[in-house]
């Protein structure tokens, strides 16, 4: 047995009778003088046989006088002692435990109440152990990391902007490690409680900005690795609000770098709003044209990996700007609705049929149909590009039939379900450049018994 351990159980056995009669002075003396040199040996059965009853007083010389040993107390017996400190601040007593830290200010409870121990307290324990209002931005430098992440996420952090603030000044006066660890427990934290997006934009920029700033030295030789890292640590959860100013820290030092950051900031793609997922794009953009080392990889995984999920916020022509060899027709299937139809404004599609139909193809679903909302899209930006080029309409009769045709057949199957207003709007709008190619077998699509409402519409 170890003497330290031996020499505490013996001790202990003799003074377990003798507790009832001790006042403070007594504690005092024997927990922080006479018993300091085996302190470190306290497991549960020992503190078990201190009674919680004891004086406010009496409990400081106990915890002071265990607290001197910490260091030494291996991490098990640490959590003894720490449920013995949750069982005497949470007994129903009116004149020790709870009682004795009425007009206590969260740092003097900590350090006479804890000791060192409250780092092995969750934050959320912590605050329901103060029983008041616990005001942890006053503590941040007692705090671990794993209890100020949690505190972001149980406390106003994310959505006051006042206490976003003093969290950022108390970053910048701590290491970059410090922070970092800080925010991969934030991270941990979040998914904890479900998190899918911060709930304040600003906080969540001022956040990232302030991060950046203190890590960018660091982040100018990430590998990809690096980079791989970090997304899935402490930006995972801020990468959604990047902007121009905050994507100049991502300076990849060569392509896998490159990939790895878009790899992660497409992670976040789905809650990024639409300035972002553009402040992205030209990001990319102007990395692919800066970038020395261009891999010959085939059109599919240049675009699954310069681009990843931001390839179909780009327009056909900021893509074709960064590769002069892109051959959009290779990657039909791949394309959004808004870059086929800058295919078909950009090749020969307005000429040729065979072009245009195998355009229209990539528009199809499984089922060999084209979905209305995809229809709605297609037809406004092909109307808005016609108009941009001042081309009044569709010249070329045998494409302009074939483009009807196949956008009609399809509507056809929404026709019955479409109310005067929608009639109007497709009719007046955005048919008005193919109807000129309107015909008896097309017409026989509309329902007869349509309303005329709807039929003045038309």
């Amino acid at each position: 047995m170890d003497v330290k351990k031996a020499m505490l159980s013996l001790t202990m056995e003799r003074l377990s009778v003798a507790f009832s009669t001790f006042t403070n002075a007594d504690f005092r003396v024997w927990f922080e003088d006479r018993l300091a040199v085996v302190l470190s040996s306290v497991n549960a059965e020992f503190l078990g046989q201190i009674p919680k009853s004891i004086s406010c007083e009496a409990y400081k010389s106990v915890i002071a006088g265990i607290n001197r040993g910490f260091s030494e107390i291996p991490r098990e017996r640490k959590k003894d002692c720490v449920n013995y400190i949750a069982s005497f601040l949470t007994q129903k007593s009116q004149t020790t435990g709870p009682a004795c830290f009425g007009e206590t200010t969260p740092r003097n409870w900590l350090l006479t109440y804890f000791g060192q121990f409250y780092t092995e307290v969750s934050y959320v324990q912590l605050v329901s152990y103060y029983r008041q209002t616990f005001d942890a931005y006053a503590v941040l430098d007692l705090l671990t990391p794993s209890q100020i992440g949690d505190m972001i996420v149980h406390s106003d952090t994310l959505t006051s902007m006042d206490s976003a603030l003093r969290l950022v000044n108390f970053f910048q006066e701590s290491s970059v490690d410090f922070v970092q660890m800080t925010l991969k427990q934030f991270t941990r934290a979040a998914i904890q409680h479900k998190m899918t997006v911060l709930p304040n934009t600003e906080v969540a920029q001022l956040l990232l900005t302030n991060y950046l700033t203190l890590a960018s030295p660091q982040m100018e030789t990430y590998t990809a690795a690096d980079w791989n890292a970090t997304f899935q640590g402490e930006l995972r959860f801020l990468c959604s609000v990047v902007n121009a100013t905050t994507l100049a820290y991502f300076v990849p030092q060569n392509y896998n770098s490159f990939t790895a950051i878009v790899a992660g900031l497409s992670g976040a793609h789905s809650q990024m709003a639409e300035p972002f997922r553009k402040a992205v794009v030209l990001w990319i953009i102007q990395n692919l044209k800066d970038l020395k080392e261009k891999p010959n990889e085939p059109f599919a995984e240049w675009i699954k990996f310069a681009w990843g999920s931001f390839f179909k916020d780009a327009t056909l022509e900021d893509v074709e700007s960064t590769k002069e060899d892109f051959d959009p027709f290779a990657v039909l299937n791949t394309l959004s609705t808004e870059q086929l139809v800058d295919v078909i404004t950009t090749s020969d599609a307005l000429v040729n049929v065979t072009t245009l139909r195998q355009v229209l193809l990539s528009l199809e679903t499984g089922r060999s149909e084209i979905p209305l909302a995809k229809m709605d899209v297609f037809l406004t930006r092909l109307n808005f590009i016609l108009e941009q080029k001042n081309i009044p309409g569709i010249r070329n009769a045998e494409v302009r039939l074939e483009l009807l045709s196949t956008i009609f057949r399809n509507l056809a199957r929404y026709f019955r379900k479409f109310t005067a207003l929608d009639y109007q709007n497709w009719f007046t709008k955005k048919l008005k450049l193919l109807l000129p190619s309107i015909n008896v077998n097309l017409l026989q699509l509309i329902p007869l018994d349509v309303s005329f409402a709807s039929y003045r519409a038309m």
